[in-house]
């Protein structure tokens, strides 16, 4: 099994990317797109840097904060090379 953390600039060029390396058959995440070799696609999308801030009575007073890109977890059954895969301290998203 091999895990991957991919840093895009948006969800239309993950989706792209995966199709065009054979990880998904079309553009939809979901388990009846995956690839012979795929095992897993997590759609992390967009990372909060910073969460949203609120008063006593539930208004906003500061918006969310993003980290830059759009994120997408792979698990496969054979290596892949990609050129935006990252690593980090601190992952929203493990597989167990």
């Amino acid at each position: 099994m091999h895990v991957y953390k991919l840093k895009y600039n948006n969800k239309q060029e993950a989706l792209n990317d995966l199709m065009k390396k054979g990880i998904i058959k079309d553009k939809t995440i979901r388990e009846s797109s995956y690839m012979k070799n795929t095992l897993a696609v997590v759609d992390v999308g967009k990372i909060i840097d910073q969460p949203a801030k609120y008063d006593e009575n539930e208004n906003l007073i500061k918006e969310a904060t993003y980290i830059d890109g759009y994120h997408i977890d792979l698990m496969l059954r054979e290596p892949k090379t990609f050129k935006n895969e990252i690593t980090t301290q601190n992952p929203v998203h493990l597989f167990a």
